[in-house]
């Protein structure tokens, strides 16, 4: 039998936004306070970019939503007593124990 762990968080309860780019730099953000450069300020390489209609790549799509989904988490925190229901986001620890 497995069990797992798991911490489930409302957006809330999220303490940064970190933009991890693949040169090694780390952009870290409050979720009340999210500003997302279009590039990153070391490599150059594109955060921000708004895709086209037609988006030439899989990289272009992901980080388009990864950049909105950031974003949203900003927002959405701003309207927490606005709403009818709460997001809420599920994380695994990664352990896992096994009975035998």
């Amino acid at each position: 039998m497995t069990i797992e762990h798991k911490i489930v968080v409302g957006v809330d309860d999220i303490k940064a936004i970190i933009i991890a780019c693949k040169c090694g730099i780390r952009l870290s953000m409050s979720p009340d306070d999210i500003h997302i450069p279009a590039n990153c300020p070391t490599c150059g390489g594109v955060w921000g970019r708004k895709p086209s209609h037609e988006v030439s790549s899989d990289h272009e799509v992901w980080a388009s939503a990864s950049l909105n989904f950031a974003d949203a988490i900003g927002r959405m925190r701003k309207h927490l007593d606005n709403g009818t229901f709460k997001l809420l986001l599920e994380f695994t620890n990664g352990e896992t124990d096994e009975k035998r």
